[in-house]
């Protein structure tokens, strides 16, 4: 049987199992896979970005309430659908890959492999690595991304705040998954509100949480406000709505450092 015979196979299979679910059965078969793809990423973009703002007012006004919604595996589920489709999203846009078809089998089949191989990390629950090391290899990768990507799109005609959505999503796209693995990895640290107070003393631990938090907060507002834009049909609504983002986006901001 040949390469393509078996992705139109493993593409079938994947409609089927759409089909099956409730609510997405209709557009899994008139839009395909793509649309069904995009809608979760929306919906998932928008639950992450009320977890940040909730998780960073509650890390440190309510510690105990961060030990608590820091161990949800669903947020795990959610967030490392939302970066891989989204870089499947980068090479769609900046590097022009246009085989979505098998981009988004890879989505699905990573996400999968990932939430395993965290659930495994929580099962073991004694493992431990350096965390200056861990942060240097993550960051330095991330730091790559964004050249990477900011050097194709630099140039072209987009505004700044759509260049900035791009490149703070190839950032994010390393580091927001290994922040997840690195509080299963060393747990002490990852789930205790008292243990992230002391580590941030560290000054390269500031740099790289203040990177990953500007990097969150503008993403995410910028996402929110996109999605808003598009069924606000009011100006005066869409402006107030990107102000009372900002404003949060700044609170947080204010309440983390």
């Amino acid at each position: 049987m040949s390469d393509d015979s078996l992705k139109a196979k493993a593409g079938e299979r994947f409609l089927f199992g759409l089909e099956k679910l409730p609510i997405l059965s209709f557009y899994a078969r008139t839009r395909g896979e793509a649309f069904v793809a995009s809608w979760f990423h929306r919906l998932a973009g928008i639950a992450l970005a009320f977890f940040v703002w909730l998780h960073l007012l509650s890390s440190f006004t309510t510690p105990a309430l961060y030990d608590t919604r820091i161990g949800l595996l669903a947020l795990a589920i959610v967030l490392i659908f939302h970066s891989l489709n989204g870089g499947r999203l980068i090479l769609y846009e900046v590097f022009g890959v246009r085989n979505d078809d098998s981009m988004i089998r890879w989505v699905w089949g990573l996400s999968l492999l990932y939430v395993l191989f965290l659930g495994l990390l929580m099962v073991i629950g004694n493992q431990e690595v350096s965390s200056t090391l861990f942060w240097l290899i993550v960051f330095v990768s991330g730091l790559i991304l964004c050249f990477g990507v900011a050097s194709r799109i630099w140039r072209s005609e987009h505004t700044m705040v759509w260049k900035l959505q791009r490149i703070t999503g190839a950032f994010l796209l390393l580091l927001v998954p290994a922040h997840i693995v690195f509080m299963h990895v060393n747990a002490p640290v990852g789930h205790q509100a008292s243990a992230l107070i002391m580590r941030m003393q560290e000054i390269f631990t500031k740099v790289v949480d203040m990177a990953l938090l500007l990097g969150l907060l503008y993403h995410g507002g910028y996402g929110l406000v996109s999605v808003l834009g598009d069924y606000l049909s009011s100006r005066g609504l869409r402006i107030g709505a990107a102000l009372v983002i900002t404003f949060v986006m700044a609170l947080c901001a204010w309440v983390r450092f």
